[in-house]
């Protein structure tokens, strides 16, 4: 009868819809594995005299590991360089940006007499935003210079440690509410009324996965064996 098609067209949309959900979940995480999954290339180089000149490359097979490998080497001319920075005390500049995105450029600075006093080691730890760009990142030698100090030259490749650190994005109703925050503050510095937000406006995304619950668990169906209700006379 039709009340049987109507039950029977009532299940199959709410088997379409859960079916539905249960694809956006593994859309979802699936999107997130894939990012997280995904190799990055950072460009490493330093500053000799004027210019910037490619030291190596540090590969990151993916945004959920802490470890990279480097690739690099030091031209005659850039080590000849930076040993007269070392004898004078001076700095040493080092620059890295994502080899698919060279907008977003990081720099650092460090002892030039430390780097060769450690034997042209040093360990960077670099900094990622959730979508794998770099932040900001720092080198370190483990070493000192004294004044007595005295960097021998050498001629050599350097040996780099990475240790990487990703961000991860935090909760979006904070952000929201944060947004909310910057918009009142706004309106009050203008000049301008706000407008006051309705009970639906400010607490519907806490009200919606109540409604879909209550939606794909339909109603409960009559318990077995229950007598037919008698027709009223």
């Amino acid at each position: 009868g039709r009340g049987n098609t109507a039950e029977s067209d009532k299940h199959t949309i709410i088997m379409a819809l859960r079916t539905l959900l249960l694809l956006a979940c593994v859309w979802a995480v699936a999107a997130e594995e894939t990012q997280l999954s995904e190799s990055r290339s950072f460009v490493l180089e330093h500053l000799i005299g004027q210019e910037w000149e490619e030291r190596g490359e540090i590969f990151l097979k993916s945004l959920s590991s802490a470890k990279a490998t480097v690739s690099q080497k030091i031209s005659t001319q850039a080590l000849d360089f930076l040993h007269e920075q070392a004898e004078a005390r001076g700095a040493y500049r080092l620059r890295l940006f994502a080899r698919n995105a060279p907008e977003h450029v990081v720099l650092a600075h460090t002892d030039a007499c430390a780097f060769f006093a450690s034997d042209l080691q040093d360990a960077i730890s670099l900094h990622l935003d959730a979508e794998g760009q770099p932040i900001a990142f720092d080198v370190s030698h483990g070493v000192t210079c004294k004044p007595t100090t005295n960097p021998a030259r050498k001629d050599k490749a350097p040996h780099t440690h990475v240790a990487v650190q990703t961000a991860r994005p935090g909760p979006k109703p904070f952000l929201d509410d944060l947004q909310a925050e910057v918009e009142r503050r706004r309106q009050e510095a203008s000049g301008e009324v706000p407008q006051e937000k309705s009970f639906l406006q400010k607490y519907w995304m806490y009200l919606l996965p109540v409604l879909v619950m209550m939606f794909l668990k339909g109603p409960e169906p009559p318990a077995q064996g229950a007598a037919p209700a008698a027709p009223a006379s």
